[in-house]
């Protein structure tokens, strides 16, 4: 029994390992989706690049305070879910490409479209992911009653309003793989599977 637990333990962690991680970098580019592949041709945010728009990231509840207070290039944010802002830039793109850097120097791209066809100024909701896995993201186009400072490096100060206006921001959600769950499911049916035949050579 100790066997069983200690084996399914390690194959758990194992498991866990390769979809969690510290997020270091997050980047936003827009651009247009052809079927097969991403084109950047559009707006660019991100936590580390001055010559961009910046990225503020909060939990996931609107008026949350910023989690990152400045432009850097090592988050620390644990895997899970975020609401990202970025400022209106005015910039219509039917497609946003989506970039998580971890500190092991691994990373998650994924692209998404608008039902709309409009990944800034379509409705709110859950945006199609068309590349990549394990990253869902929702446009939310709710009002705050907050003003929230972005950054100020790059393109000048950035706030998004406590009006009431829409403000532009992300539900992004880092989730774990489809194969990771289907491995994990297939390691424990078959531990139990030769815990059940232990018992019968025993017997």
């Amino acid at each position: 029994m100790k066997l069983t637990v200690l084996s399914l333990l390690g194959l758990f962690l194992c498991a866990s390992t390769s979809f969690a991680g510290t997020i270091q970098v997050l980047d936003v580019q827009l651009g247009t989706w052809d079927g097969a592949n991403f084109t950047t041709d559009g707006n660019e945010w991100n936590t580390n690049t001055l010559g961009n728009w910046a990225l503020g990231i909060t939990n996931p509840v609107l008026g949350a305070s910023l989690l990152n207070t400045a432009m850097t290039n090592d988050l620390g944010l644990a895997d899970g879910e975020y609401y990202l802002y970025m400022g209106d830039s005015g910039d219509v793109q039917a497609a946003m490409q989506l970039t998580v850097s971890y500190e092991d120097g691994s990373s998650n791209v994924a692209v998404f479209t608008s039902p709309s066809g409009n990944v800034i100024g379509g409705p709110a909701g859950p945006l199609n992911l068309v590349s990549g896995s394990g990253i869902d993201a929702s446009l939310l186009l709710a009002s705050q009653s907050t003003d929230e400072l972005v950054g100020g490096l790059g393109q000048g100060p950035q706030y998004y309003a406590g009006d009431g206006t829409p403000n532009w921001a992300l539900d992004f959600n880092s989730t774990p793989e489809p194969g990771t769950w289907t491995l994990l499911a297939a390691g424990i049916g078959g531990l139990f599977a030769v815990r059940r035949y232990r018992r019968r050579q025993a017997a």
